[in-house]
């Protein structure tokens, strides 16, 4: 049985036996998560519900001893939407783990139909292969059997974020280093171009506060933290959660108890969840330990190497980390590292001018996804605005870089070389790279 195999096969018998409605009703509680939700506490939750939810499908049977959660590698999914070598031309068909999911084809079902701890899903689509086909919000008898999902198989349809995100957040967080607030930067950073990105295109269940019902929760949440766990590795001294204040304005720090628990009861102290979070620690220091180890697969490493971002072997933490060293399956693989290889070029001697600290690639990563997507990109919906407690001011990436260099705060002078390899790996003439004196503008209006 293919790992893959394995753990779609624990994730359907969570969700049969109702542990992973339990999961769901833990992330949605008033006590946890929300107390925490974008601020410096967020990580360390992320890491300890990940744990648990991994302790729990162990323990579901025998067979399921040693399986592990997967990670989401939205980076590798984003590259081959824009690279000319692949065919895949929407969200879905360029994604093999939204696919092993289920994807999101199903019946429809009608607004107030679909209810998960309270929490009422707008009408839509409901996805019913895969593990989606094992959803269970209630008694097993009543079990709805499909996931409430949006369109991801859209035409066109993309990630909305080039690959190089994964490089130009740890780029940010190494710049932040010095002044202790590298964690923070690096969660910032992720939150606006990654997290609240996918909350918002996914849709149905995924932009409510049961998203955790969704099983792409986990290999979403499991890639922010193999993001923030490569940073710690490279960085012994960075703790994962800094001092700040959590939503009630009490102080996060070291020492604090992590807000995880169900109807009042911690998760320690709860009769079904107790298990499943034993020794897997209760302050936020308590998280800083690797408890788990993360593959690095090749794509990553190839685009470590060409960003020159890789782990200094002498000062990091070999038990956080290993590496791939068998080749990719993906039979474009070669492709899509020739558009990192692509981008990275551009990084070398592209001249960016105005008020900016991201690099050139991702300008370059946003236009081509512009030119792709005729110049729309999704805004952060309204239920993920609220969940996350952010602004108006907080843009997706894509829009905000575009933003600027539409209204010329921002320039961009894409190297000869560049606009070649960039060329070369996308098919996108460099007639469509506007010259630097008129900023770096999308063809059409950005809708926000």
């Amino acid at each position: 049985m293919r790992l893959v195999e394995l753990y779609l096969s624990a994730v359907e018998k969570a969700m049969t036996s109702g542990n992973h409605l339990l999961f769901t009703q833990v992330y949605m509680d008033s006590g946890s998560l929300e107390r925490v939700v974008n601020t410096c506490g967020a990580p360390a939750w992320h890491r300890k519900w990940l744990t648990g939810y991994e302790n729990m499908l162990r323990s579901l049977d025998s067979t399921f001893s040693d399986v592990t959660l997967p990670y989401w590698d939205v980076f590798e999914d984003a590259s081959k939407r824009i690279s000319t070598s692949t065919e895949c031309s929407d969200l879905e068909a360029c994604s093999p783990f939204l696919q092993d999911l289920g994807g999101c084809e199903g019946d429809e079902y009608t607004a107030s139909a679909y209810i998960v701890n309270g929490e009422t899903i707008t009408g839509g689509n409901c996805a019913n292969s895969s593990v989606a086909g094992y959803a269970c919000s209630s008694d097993e008898s009543d079990c709805e059997n499909c996931l409430p999902r949006g369109d991801w198989d859209i035409d066109g349809s993309s990630l909305e974020f080039g690959p190089t995100i994964f490089v130009d957040a740890l780029r940010q967080a190494n710049g932040a280093n010095t002044t202790g607030s590298a964690l923070d930067v690096l969660r910032e950073y992720l939150q606006n171009s990654v997290q609240l990105t996918l909350h918002s295109l996914l849709g149905g269940v995924y932009e409510t506060r049961a998203a955790a019902f969704d099983p792409v929760f986990v290999g979403h949440y499991a890639t922010m933290d193999l993001v923030f766990q490569f940073f710690q590795s490279c960085n012994q001294s960075v703790a994962l959660t800094e001092s700040c204040d959590d939503n009630d304005g009490q102080q996060v720090s070291s020492t604090s108890v992590i807000p995880m628990e169900l109807n009042g009861t911690s998760v320690e102290d709860h009769s079904e969840l107790s298990a499943f979070f034993e020794s897997v620690g209760t302050t936020f220091e308590d998280l800083d330990a690797f408890s788990v180890q993360y593959e690095v697969d090749m794509f990553l490493q190839n685009m470590l190497a060409e960003f020159s971002l890789q782990c200094d072997e002498d000062t990091s933490d070999d038990s956080a980390m290993t590496y791939a060293t068998t080749a990719s399956t993906f039979e474009d693989a070669d492709a899509i590292d020739a558009l990192v290889a692509a981008f990275a070029v551009c990084d070398q001697a592209s001249n960016v001018t105005g008020a900016t600290g991201e690099a050139p690639s991702t300008f370059v990563a946003c236009e081509l996804l512009s030119t792709l997507q005729n110049g729309v990109f999704t805004n952060f919906s309204t239920p993920v605005r609220a969940f996350f407690g952010v602004t108006l001011d907080d843009l997706p990436k894509c829009v905000d870089v575009l933003a600027a260099v539409t209204t010329l705060e921002v320039t961009l002078e894409p190297s000869a070389a560049c606009q070649a390899a960039i060329l070369d790996q996308t098919s996108i003439d460099t007639d469509d790279f506007t010259a630097a004196s008129d900023g770096f503008a999308v063809g059409q209006d950005i809708v926000v």
